[in-house]
């Protein structure tokens, strides 16, 4: 049981110390920001912290957790000698390969769409269409969450981490432009 725990531990093992040797590397860059910016270096970090903390959380729950079969094991050694009830069937999990497509789909004409629409554009909709796709049907927050989230993303990205989105072509450039000046982007 315990070789099989760590058998479990070993990927999240691999990842952590690929997360180490990454931040070893990302220490390395060399780059001076500006007072009140972060510097390139500073994502590389933030998203290499977050695998770490992950492998170590995977570690642990490898570790201390049992698995289905263990369980299994121990519900068997733990069960009467006589079962009374009869197994019941156990009906396959429904699974929908046609909303999977969609939503393959929807994630390419986002990524074919956003130069010409723009992000908060393309963004908006995309979010709207993912969650009709994926058979969500209140509409208040289908499309509350999109426009909302959408421009959440943008002010972040453009306010908080300085990354430069596609604003689109004419004439939906004009609406990234309005809501930039809004937002009081330059």
């Amino acid at each position: 049981m315990r070789l099989e725990r760590l058998k479990r531990a070993l990927p999240y093992g691999v990842l952590l110390a690929a997360g180490f040797y990454l931040f070893y590397m990302a220490n390395r860059i060399e780059y001076f920001a500006p007072p009140g910016r972060i510097g390139p270096d500073a994502w590389p970090k933030i998203v290499i912290s977050l695998l770490v903390a992950a492998s170590v959380y995977g570690i642990v729950r490898a570790l201390t957790r049992s698995s289905p079969e263990d369980r299994h094991e121990e519900a068997v050694v733990d069960a009467p000698l006589e079962d009374p009830e009869p197994p019941v069937a156990v009906e396959p999990e429904k699974t929908y390969p046609g909303l999977l497509l969609l939503g393959i789909l929807a994630t390419l004409a986002y990524v074919a769409l956003v130069r010409t629409l723009g992000f908060f554009l393309a963004t908006s909709a995309y979010l709207i269409a993912f969650m009709i796709i994926g058979r969500y049907r209140n509409w208040a927050v289908i499309f509350s969450t999109g426009i909302i989230g959408s421009l959440l993303m943008m002010f972040f990205f453009m306010r908080v981490v300085y990354v430069s989105l596609p604003i689109g072509s004419e004439p939906f450039s004009a609406v990234t432009l309005m809501l930039m000046k809004l937002m009081g982007i330059k």
